[in-house]
């Protein structure tokens, strides 16, 4: 038995429910409109709501539904328990399954696919030979373009832009007016914003973060909790992971190997090292003493002009907040009431991470004009 039948309306028909369908809609009740028969199936519970259509070669079947004033068109295919409402637009070849959902005025188009529980919303447009699956969120103006995937909890969101082969997936998120292109993959909990543009075979995962108009690019891979910001540019093999934090200038070393500090001392903190020596510098506490300084974190650790610190119990692990002795800019220090100047060898950091670097000894200068 038919589960509607058609009446005449305009260029289209209505559609009126023969029998009961779903959980409200009442045998009687008018729906949407469709172009012909083969745009609704007569099996299942797949519905077409009143100002909603479904015209061309289009075709909804299964459990899905389509409401509000949202339209498939073209050779689309929206089955299973898909939903389709808002103003939303689904047309082309697409193919919307499962238990997805496009709402507001997003486009699905092309060949593009959305299965799984997925969600576009928005003015979001997914086109091309694209695919959204899983649980991932694609809203606001973004496009997912080409053959894409955005698949698990990944969320593409903004001006946000995916193409070219780009994979987008775990909880990662592309958002602001971000873009990953090429071959480029962003996954784990990584995030893509700003202007920040990630391309070629690069990869940007762990809980990494590339923001402002930084530029990831080759076969860069940023990881662990770096973040690249700014104008920084990575690019080659280099690899920036852990806590190192990298705002200007361009990277293409495997910043990972302990040993690679020359680029990251000349960008991030505008020193180069002559005979394997750099200044920077250090808050401490001043003393009753001339020239004698107490470190803020350890009263009985002393520093004292022109004479050489050392570190006893150095942390070797690559993470920024761990034994040994900070140096940084002199605009990085809140604590402590005096600004010393350090002379530091380059041979004695064990990290730059987090706008700092930890040394196992340094030289103190002495007291900075105030």
């Amino acid at each position: 038995m038919n589960k509607y039948e058609l009446i005449e309306c305009d260029n289209l028909y209505q559609i009126k429910a023969l029998r009961d369908i779903g959980v409200d809609v009442k045998k009687g009740d008018l729906g949407g409109c469709v172009e012909n028969e083969g745009n609704l199936s007569q099996d299942g519970e797949a519905w077409i709501y009143k100002s909603a259509r479904a015209q061309g070669n289009s075709i909804v079947l299964g459990d899905a539904c389509i409401s509000g004033s949202a339209v498939v068109s073209g050779e689309a295919w929206v089955d299973n328990n898909a939903k389709i409402f808002g103003e939303a637009n689904v047309c082309g070849s697409a193919r919307v399954s499962d238990s997805a959902c496009i709402s507001g005025n997003a486009r699905i188009s092309g060949c593009a696919w959305v299965s799984d529980t997925a969600l576009v919303s928005g003015d979001a447009i997914v086109s091309g030979d694209a695919w959204v699956f899983g649980d991932a969120r694609v809203s606001g103006n973004a496009l997912v373009d080409d053959t894409t995937y955005v698949f698990g909890n990944a969320r593409v969101s903004g001006g946000a832009r995916v193409s070219g082969d780009a994979r987008v997936s775990g909880g990662a998120c592309v958002k602001s007016n971000a873009e990953v292109k090429g071959n480029a993959q962003v996954y784990g909990n990584a995030c893509i914003s700003g202007k920040a543009e990630v391309y070629g075979e690069a990869c940007v995962y762990g809980c990494a973060w590339v923001s402002g108009g930084a530029i990831v690019l080759g076969n860069a891979r940023v990881s662990g909790k770096a973040y690249v910001s700014g104008i920084a540019e990575v690019y080659g093999e280099a690899h920036i992971a852990e806590e190192i934090i990298v705002k200007r200038g361009e990277y293409k070393e495997d910043l990972t190997n302990n040993r690679n500090y020359l680029s990251l001392l000349r960008n991030e903190f505008s020193v180069s090292p002559t005979r394997d020596i750099v200044i920077l510098y250090k808050k401490v506490n001043s003393t009753s003493d001339k020239g004698v300084y107490t470190s803020c974190f350890d009263p009985d650790f002393i520093y004292e002009d022109g004479k050489t610190a050392i570190s006893e119990k150095v942390d070797g692990r690559m993470i920024s907040c761990a034994n040994g002795l900070h140096v940084s800019t002199p605009l990085y220090w809140r604590e402590g009431d005096t600004l010393i100047a350090v002379e530091i060898n380059v041979k004695n950091i064990v990290t730059i991470q987090d706008g700092k670097v930890r040394v196992s000894k340094l030289k103190v200068i002495e007291e900075c004009a105030k």
